[in-house]
Order: C-alpha cells, then sequence, then structure tokens
C-alpha cells in the first residue's frame, strides 16, 4: 500500500512539476532582454550592427549604423533639446567616421544615459525600423 501511494505521488508531482514549467514558458512569452530570454528588438539590432563592428574596429560599419539609428528614436519629442537622440547618434556616427573610438563610447553612454530607462520602459518590445 506504501509503495503504491509513493508511486501515485511521484506521478503527481511529476505531471504538477511539467505544468508549472508550462507556465512559465507561456508567462515569458512576448519578453526580451531579460536572462535566459532573446534580445529585445533594439537590443539585438545594436549588438548585430554597432557592437560586434566596434569589437572588429570596424568604423564605417558603425558610422553606418550610427547614421541610421539616427532616425529609429521611437518618439518624435526624444529629438528635441539637447540629450536629441538623433544628435547624439550622428555624433557617434561622426566619431566613428574619424575613427575615435574614445568618442564613440561617450556618445553611446549619453545616449544610454539619456534614454535606456524610458525606452525600456515604454517601448522594450517594439520592433526596430532597421
Amino acid at each position: 500500500m506504501m509503495k503504491r501511494f509513493s508511486i501515485v505521488l511521484l506521478t503527481s508531482a511529476l505531471v504538477s512539476g511539467l505544468s508549472l514549467v508550462g507556465l512559465g514558458s507561456a508567462a515569458a512569452e512576448g519578453k526580451c532582454g531579460k536572462k535566459g530570454q532573446p534580445m529585445c528588438p533594439l537590443q539585438g539590432w545594436m549588438e548585430e550592427n554597432v557592437q560586434k563592428p566596434m569589437d572588429k574596429g570596424d568604423w564605417k560599419a558603425v558610422s553606418k549604423a550610427m547614421k541610421k539609428a539616427a532616425g529609429m528614436a521611437p518618439d518624435a519629442s526624444w529629438n528635441e533639446g539637447d540629450k536629441s537622440w538623433k544628435k547624439m547618434a550622428e555624433e557617434s556616427a561622426k566619431a566613428a567616421a574619424s575613427g575615435d573610438e574614445k568618442a564613440i563610447k561617450a556618445t553611446c553612454k549619453s545616449c544610454h544615459k539619456a534614454w535606456r530607462k524610458k525606452y525600456r520602459k515604454e517601448f522594450r518590445e517594439k520592433p526596430v525600423k532597421g
């Protein structure tokens, strides 16, 4: 009797565990950018078109990508003022065209500081036009 109870209990635990795994992956659907999840659209685009060429010292490719990124602000109001998405991306493109790695990294950092938190909150899963 005890052996039979143990088998039933073990089987129930396995079925419950598998159900929870299924719920976990369903709950994660549509999410991105966190550990164990796919990259978000802009994150993936930046990795492929900016970070990888930077790692290789391909400044021409970085400049081209940043020129494209200048037109990728998710909201037109983000292109206004001193911390303009477009302005910072264009500055980064110019720095890349001249091979100034220090300036590229500084403009990237400035843009991330200005926009990353808000972007993640409002546009994280939005497809990019790149």
